[in-house]
């Protein structure tokens, strides 16, 4: 979400609670759940239920903090990785560098018999995320020069085959 959305979704989120702040609404409460019965349309996030509580708190914090408090806040782990560790992942880029053109399956089954990785705590599919987040999936493997060669794999067609 830019910042575009994130002061339309909170200009949203202050007309929706705006009748009780002007006293148009007599009740709160009764307004809420009104609310809450149909889906709000968000800019950003397309239609969206929100429970009674969640407009109670909107309104708590623009009372509290005012309009910045309805931004949305951006997250404080974006582009860290919870399970893997600075020191895991150390040991996954060397064992990247040593050979680039290895698979990631075979490099989690490798790092898994080296006792580098838990396969209870950290998943193949997180490996592959963590690798593709550091551009170690296939900049390693291009800058290799020994072309690996793969079984029954020629430079041209019809070449290698018996007559």
């Amino acid at each position: 979400m830019d910042e575009k959305e994130r002061q339309a979704a909170a200009l949203k989120k202050f007309s929706l609670i705006s009748p009780v702040l002007n006293g148009q609404e007599k009740s709160a409460i009764d307004y809420f759940r009104r609310l809450a019965a149909e889906p709000v349309k968000m800019p950003g996030l397309g239609e969206r239920r929100y429970t009674e509580k969640t407009f109670q708190t909107w309104l708590y914090q623009y009372r509290r903090y005012g309009f910045d408090a309805l931004c949305k806040g951006r997250r404080m782990d974006k582009g860290k990785h919870r399970k893997i560790s600075s020191e895991i992942g150390g040991l996954i880029f060397k064992a990247r560098v040593e050979s680039p053109a290895m698979p990631v399956t075979v490099l989690y089954e490798k790092l898994i018999g080296e006792g580098v990785i838990d396969p209870m705590k950290i998943s193949r599919a997180t490996l592959y995320r963590y690798i593709e987040d550091l551009n170690l999936s296939g900049a390693l493997a291009e800058n290799n020069d020994k072309k690996e060669k793969r079984r029954f794999s020629h430079d041209k067609v019809g070449e290698g085959i018996v007559k």
